[in-house]
């Protein structure tokens, strides 16, 4: 069941960025960033239930593993982020901007380290880190 919650998670926060985008296409920024709030609330609640579960399953929590995200997730948090950041102004455009180079140094940290981990999957594939100016 807890994939059908992270399905309907994920086309939840796709519906609200589209009608984000769409928002902003027609001049409605405030409506837009309302939209892209709702969907990073939604992506945090379910990294931070994913989390919870993991730790469950896999007994006391280890302090090096406690509040770290998969890179994808990571990154997905910063776009919206990012997003955000475009639609506020001053001082809360700059704090949605720092958390998200925050967030991406992590990633490309995180990836980083699964590279030097030996694992056939991993020298095979290596992982490809998108960004968007």
């Amino acid at each position: 069941s807890s994939h059908d919650d992270t399905t309907t998670t994920v086309d939840a926060t796709w519906v609200l960025e589209k009608r984000a985008e769409a928002k902003v296409s027609i001049a409605d920024p405030d409506g837009a960033k309302q939209d892209y709030e709702q969907a990073l609330q939604m992506v945090r609640n379910q990294q931070q239930q994913q989390q919870q579960q993991q730790q469950q399953q896999q007994g006391p929590p280890n302090p090096s593993t406690t509040h770290q995200l998969a890179p994808d997730a990571l990154e997905r948090i910063a776009s919206l982020l990012l997003y955000v950041g475009q639609l506020s102004g001053g001082q809360d455009a700059l704090a949605s901007y720092q958390e998200a180079v925050s967030l991406l140094e992590r990633s490309v940290e995180l990836r980083r380290q699964q590279q030097q981990q030996p694992s056939s999957s991993q020298q095979q594939q290596s992982p490809q880190v998108h960004t968007t100016i």
